[in-house]
């Protein structure tokens, strides 16, 4: 049903991107004026580029306002162990990065507190599937097979249009994998699952024909290890998102891309949400935070700096006809409203992560 809604929202972004921008026009704009008095907010979220983005676009209007920023970097997984850890005794930060695929685990723990949505007038941009009492949805990325163009020419290896392509032997070594564990890695293996006859509940099949790509692996690692390892050379293919190319080719590489799909979906979308951390003290420099994080400076920064799918439905839409395209003249980013409105949502009330856990964990000792 999720699904259904988010794709027939979708058909309409055009007409109401225009009319929220309209409304949001005529809002009053007291609560993004407001000032506060030397507050200080614990953000957790992932290090390095991404705290450098937040900091770049977010950090003026936090500046101004009088709330300081301190940040906490990991992955959303260990922010929730954390979290767990922390039961009973002081929360260790106030507003904290989840990716969908644990956003269940969040909510049904109790970790999440009700945000203000009156004190957060971007929401009027925002996709409304991706925004509710419990979370801001400021960012979305597509699963995609990215891969170097001269790597594969240089080799005499066809472009690849599906995962199977990539059990070429003359990969043998070259393929990079996500952290077996990350919301990268989970839309590949749904795909997988959905290829051999499984699907979300089933997913035993896309198992098994992960296990065919351990001879092809080089290593299992983040995204930033992997930008490193296809800038070196030893990787050439890579299960990953498709904006980890568009910064790729910032960096002067001849990178293309894939779509990874299900059924007849156009692509696989990830959704990344913020939510205020159960018993913070900071709710509303929270509230003025998520505010900032849809607003255009970041949405256009995310964009255009980490190649990322904006949710503000006004920067969607001037940038969606002039998305950047790969080294083969494909898109890249799907932002075409009507290929959005064609995703594949992943049912990850279906997903046992821990069972999940386990079973990856054996495939990945195979390699």
């Amino acid at each position: 049903m999720r699904s259904i809604t988010i794709m027939r929202s979708l058909r309409l972004l055009g007409v109401v991107g225009a009319v929220a921008g309209l409304m949001f026009a005529a809002m009053p704009q007291a609560y993004a004026q407001k000032k506060f008095d030397n507050t200080k907010i614990r953000i957790a979220t992932f290090p390095g580029t991404w705290e450098i983005r937040i900091r770049e676009e977010v950090g003026p209007a936090m500046e101004k306002a009088g709330i300081e920023m301190e940040f906490v970097g990991g992955r959303t997984e260990a922010f929730l162990s954390k979290l767990i850890a922390a039961r009973g005794q002081e929360i260790p930060f106030d507003v904290v990065e989840i990716t969908d695929h644990v956003l269940q685990e969040f909510l049904q723990a109790g970790f999440l507190q009700k945000i203000n949505l009156a004190n957060i007038p971007n929401r009027v941009n925002v996709q409304p599937e991706f925004i509710d009492d419990w979370k801001v949805g400021y960012w979305m990325h597509v699963a995609a097979i990215q891969y170097n163009t001269a790597k594969f020419k240089e080799h005499g290896i066809p472009f690849p249009t599906s995962h199977a392509d990539l059990l070429n032997p003359k990969l043998k070594g070259h393929i990079g994998m996500p952290s077996p564990f990350s919301y990268n890695m989970i839309s590949h293996i749904v795909s997988l699952a959905y290829a051999n006859g499984g699907d979300e509940a089933n997913i035993e099949p896309g198992m098994k024909a992960l296990e065919k790509y351990v001879p092809q692996i080089h290593s299992w690692v983040t995204g930033t290890v992997m930008s490193q390892l296809i800038k070196s050379g030893d990787v050439w293919a890579s299960f990953g998102s498709a904006g980890g190319s568009l910064r790729l080719i910032s960096a002067g590489l001849p990178m293309a891309v894939a779509h990874v799909k299900v059924k007849d979906a156009s692509g696989m979308p990830s959704v990344g949400y913020m939510g205020a951390v159960k018993g913070t003290k900071v709710a509303e420099a929270i509230d003025f935070f998520l505010n900032e994080l849809v607003g255009v400076e970041m949405q256009e920064g995310m964009y255009l700096q980490s190649g990322l799918i904006p949710t503000n439905k006004n920067v969607l839409a001037k940038h969606w006809k002039v998305a950047p395209k790969d080294t083969n003249g494909g898109v890249i980013n799907i932002m075409d409203p009507a290929e959005m409105a064609k995703f594949y949502f992943i049912d990850y009330s279906k997903i046992n992560r821990a069972k999940w856990a386990k079973r990856l964990a054996r495939v990945q000792a195979m390699n």
